[in-house]
């Protein structure tokens, strides 16, 4: 090999290392103050998520120095198990699943809510002329025992003073099929999504709403663990604050743009049934102040009560232990 050939090889071997090191370099650049960390969601990826997977999708998150692991969730999967035990950090679960697992002595805290009030509610086929609580008397009712829609359930039966006992209880899950198939008379939902896909599928449905009577507390909430707050607040706060910035694009972004970044997600959605959820979350997201994710004692006080009153709490849980503002009045103080 003559002297020629031997530096053009050397030149493009010199060549190729820094392309290498540039590249290295790039890469580490793109990386650096990433901290890894993981949500649990509690369901799959749905528009009722927009928020946090806008937080992940439109790098909200990066931005704050964080690589958040968006993960779905499920019966299997289930937040209020994962989180405490470290599998995850953070977690979306209902109010009232929170305050149950702090008094089961669960080290569980939220810093925000997701949806200012549950969406629990019921619905039934207007065929069927069930309107109200009183009409469930007689009839097949769907119940979910173990969960928020049930807390609800025997709180509205309280307050609209329907006799319990004269009504058919049938135990049913997420899935719609028993009330399509007349199993059930009147099936627990969320009046944010299923009564919508009862409507995509040609029934006609009333929904009777817990509000109208009376009934309302806390929605699904952001939590993590005392831990979690104790040795690493800072990230915390990120968690939050790119969370926060998801929901207001959400709320504010065209609905068209918001339903095609979440089928991005989950190819199997359907995208006229996901514009209409949409509009029905968003009056749940945003409290009377306008600050996302917003939270009172208050709330957190009607909430217990309402449990401890159906006996899904059995004792005094410290709800001031149960919630801290910190971390929101940072982020909006900023």
């Amino acid at each position: 090999m003559n002297r020629r050939h031997m530096l053009a090889v050397l030149g493009a071997a010199i060549l190729v290392a820094a392309g290498i090191i540039i590249a290295i370099v790039v890469l580490r650049s793109d990386h650096v103050g990433q901290e890894k960390t993981s949500l649990r969601l509690k369901w799959i990826a749905y528009i009722g998520w927009a928020g946090e997977y806008a937080a992940l999708d439109r790098g909200l998150w990066k931005d704050q120095g964080l690589d958040v692991d968006v993960r779905p969730g499920g019966f299997e999967q289930d937040p209020i198990r994962l989180v405490p035990s470290g599998s995850d950090q953070f977690g979306v679960v209902g109010g009232d699943t929170l305050l149950q697992a702090r008094e089961k002595g669960l080290p569980v805290v939220a810093i925000a809510l997701q949806y200012q009030t549950s969406p629990a509610g019921f619905m039934a086929k207007a065929s069927s002329g069930i309107k109200t609580p009183k009409d469930f008397q007689g009839r097949k009712v769907g119940i979910s025992p173990g969960t928020d829609k049930h807390s609800v359930y025997l709180a509205m039966l309280s307050a609209a003073r329907v006799d319990r006992s004269k009504i058919v209880e049938v135990p049913v899950k997420v899935d719609l099929t028993p009330f399509f198939m007349d199993q059930v008379e009147v099936f627990p939902v969320f009046i944010t999504n299923q009564p919508i896909t009862a409507r995509d599928k040609g029934f006609e449905v009333n929904v009777i709403d817990p509000k109208d009577y009376g009934v309302s507390y806390i929605g699904n909430v952001y939590f993590t663990t005392e831990e979690m707050i104790l040795k690493h607040p800072e990230r915390v706060r990120r968690f939050l604050a790119g969370v926060i910035q998801g929901w207001e694009w959400a709320l504010s972004a065209p609905e068209e743009q918001v339903v095609t970044m979440i089928l991005k997600y989950n190819k199997e959605l359907d995208r006229k049934n996901q514009r209409r959820v949409l509009s029905a979350v968003k009056p749940y997201i945003k409290p009377p102040n306008g600050r996302v994710g917003w939270m009172t004692r208050e709330q957190w006080v009607s909430t217990s009560k309402i449990l401890r009153e159906q006996g899904a709490l059995q004792s005094e849980v410290d709800v001031d232990k149960a919630f801290t503002m910190k971390f929101l009045e940072d982020v909006y103080g900023r």
